[in-house]
């Protein structure tokens, strides 16, 4: 179904799997196979139920990257998660499309900016940081190729991507 609406793609290519280990003249039964599960309420996982498989770090950080984003649906300085797909050799992240770009070349197109402009600029990072420590969220990659502008030309609405190195972390009290 066309709807018209522009996403943006994030395409995370896996490591082939392992063919599962057996023991000699035994087949795998019912219960040694992968169950991979998309969305449920507000997270997205991948399941392994089989311990003849190797675990995939790859597919694990695709996964929890997709559920911090989850996480942080509505806060309007993170990119907004549209959808999780995973596939035997890829795992798509689908998050809406910012018109605007990166930051990093938004600021390269300008050239210099007043300082009323880059207070709302800071003032929009700040406020999406806030918002992923208030959810426990720690970036550890901010950087102005990870900042995105939402409309071409207007540097007041930032938001947040790439959160691939950010972690969860339990709040300190």
């Amino acid at each position: 179904v066309a709807t018209g609406t522009m996403m943006a793609a994030k395409v995370i290519d896996l490591p082939p799997r392992p063919p599962p280990r057996q023991r000699e003249n035994e087949s795998l039964e019912a219960g040694n196979s992968v169950k991979e599960s998309g969305k449920s309420d507000d997270s997205f996982q991948c399941e392994e139920i089989s311990s003849t498989l190797e675990p995939c770090p790859i597919r694990a950080n695709a996964m929890r990257e997709a559920g911090m984003l989850a996480r942080l649906r509505g806060v309007s300085q993170v990119v907004q998660l549209k959808e999780v797909f995973m596939t035997a050799e890829h795992v798509y992240i689908i998050t809406e499309k910012l018109e605007g770009g990166e930051l990093f070349d938004a600021l390269l197109e300008r050239g210099s900016l007043k300082e009323e402009e880059v207070a709302v600029c800071v003032r929009s990072i700040v406020q999406g940081v806030k918002a992923m420590h208030e959810k426990n969220i720690v970036h550890r990659d901010l950087k102005l190729e990870n900042l995105l502008v939402r409309r071409r030309g207007g540097l007041d609405d930032i938001a947040i991507a790439d959160l691939g190195l950010a972690r969860n972390c339990k709040a300190a009290h």
